[in-house]
C-alpha cells in the first residue's frame, strides 16, 4: 500500500481532475452545460502554467506563493498559444479537438513530471498547498518588516492585478459582443455576378436581376 508521502499531491490531483474534465465538458455531449466556460477559463489561463510551475520549481523554498500564482498566469497565456501554434504545422491544424486534448495531454504530463520531482525531495523540502496556509503566507509576505515599502507595495499591486485580470476576463466572457450594425444592398446580374445587369428595361419587356437585402 502507498505511504502518504507517496500519494499524488493535492495542487496536481486538482490539476489532473481539472484537465480531464475539460474532455468530458468539451468534447462529449455534456458541453452545452454552462460549466464549460469557467473550466475553460481556467484551463487556457492558469492550469497549464501551474502544472509547468509545479514541474520546474518542487521546491517549497524555490518561490513564495504569490510569485507562482503569477507566473502560473503568465506562463498559461504563452504556453496555449504555442501549443496552438504547433498545432498549425500539424495534420489536425487549430481546431477544438486538437487543441483540447493537446492541453490535457500538457497539463496532466507536467502533473506527473512535477509528481516525480517532488517525490524524489525529502518530505519537508516538497511544496505543498493548503488554501488557509496559502492565504496566511500572502498576508505574512505583505506584513513582512524585513521588506522595504516598494516591495510591499509591488506585492499589492501584484496581487490587484490578477484580482482585476480575472474580473476582466469574467466581463468579457459574460457580456455578448455586438454585432455590426449596418444594412447591406446589392444588385447582381443573371449569373450572379456583379456586372451584366441591365441598366435600363423598356415598358411591356421583362428583365431579371439579383437583389439583394441584408440587415
Amino acid at each position: 500500500m502507498p505511504t502518504k508521502t507517496e500519494s499524488i499531491p493535492s495542487d496536481l490531483l486538482a490539476a489532473a481532475i481539472l484537465a480531464l474534465a475539460m474532455l468530458v465538458f468539451t468534447l462529449t455531449p455534456l458541453s452545452d452545460l454552462p460549466v464549460r466556460i469557467p473550466l475553460g477559463l481556467l484551463m487556457v489561463l492558469f492550469v497549464p502554467g501551474y502544472s509547468l510551475i509545479a514541474a520546474l520549481f518542487p521546491k517549497k523554498a524555490d518561490l513564495e506563493g504569490i510569485e507562482r500564482t503569477a507566473l502560473s498566469f503568465g506562463l498559461s497565456i504563452a504556453v496555449v498559444p504555442l501549443i496552438g501554434l504547433g498545432l498549425n504545422y500539424t495534420p489536425w491544424g487549430i481546431r477544438l479537438t486538437p487543441v483540447v486534448i493537446s492541453l490535457a495531454i500538457f497539463t496532466i504530463t507536467m502533473a506527473a513530471a512535477a509528481r516525480w520531482r517532488r517525490m524524489n525531495l525529502p518530505a519537508e523540502e516538497r511544496f505543498s498547498i493548503h488554501f488557509c496556509e496559502t492565504i496566511s503566507s500572502w498576508k505574512a509576505e505583505i506584513q513582512e518588516d524585513d521588506k522595504s515599502r516598494l516591495d510591499k507595495a509591488l506585492t499589492i499591486i501584484l496581487i490587484l492585478t490578477i484580482f482585476l485580470s480575472i474580473a476582466a476576463l469574467v466581463y468579457v466572457v459574460v457580456t455578448p459582443k455586438q454585432g455590426e450594425k449596418f444594412t447591406e444592398f446589392y444588385i447582381l446580374g443573371q449569373g450572379g455576378k456583379a456586372y451584366d445587369y441591365p441598366t435600363s428595361v423598356q415598358a411591356g419587356n421583362g428583365s431579371t436581376l439579383i437583389v439583394g437585402v441584408v440587415n
